[in-house]
């Protein structure tokens, strides 16, 4: 499994535009082959901070997702907004545990 993290600052004026589009991802998205989660949320202490969590059951899932045309018109809509201190990191998960008690 990988876990795609992506956190960034906008202004009010980009997070007023950003909103919409990341409406129309979502739901692609998390209909595509592999995905088992995906969503973007606003911190609650930093309002323009913005937080992505994507998790792919495999590589092949997060290829095809990058493959796609949605991604694709998001991507390019997203870096004409030019976001401050966009970072994106992906990673490997292990097995699932459950929490201790």
């Amino acid at each position: 499994m990988l876990i795609v993290i992506a956190d960034a600052l906008l202004s009010p004026e980009q997070r007023a535009k950003f909103e919409p589009l990341a409406a129309k991802m979502i739901a692609p998205s998390r209909a595509e082959p592999g995905c088992l989660a995906y969503w973007y949320a606003f911190d609650l202490l930093e309002p323009m901070r913005l937080r992505v969590v994507e998790i792919w059951a495999d590589a092949a899932a997060l290829e095809f997702h990058f493959s796609t045309p949605h991604l694709k018109e998001f991507s390019q809509a997203l870096r004409s907004l030019g976001p401050r201190d966009l970072k994106i990191t992906v990673r490997e998960l292990g097995a699932e545990r459950k929490l201790p008690s």
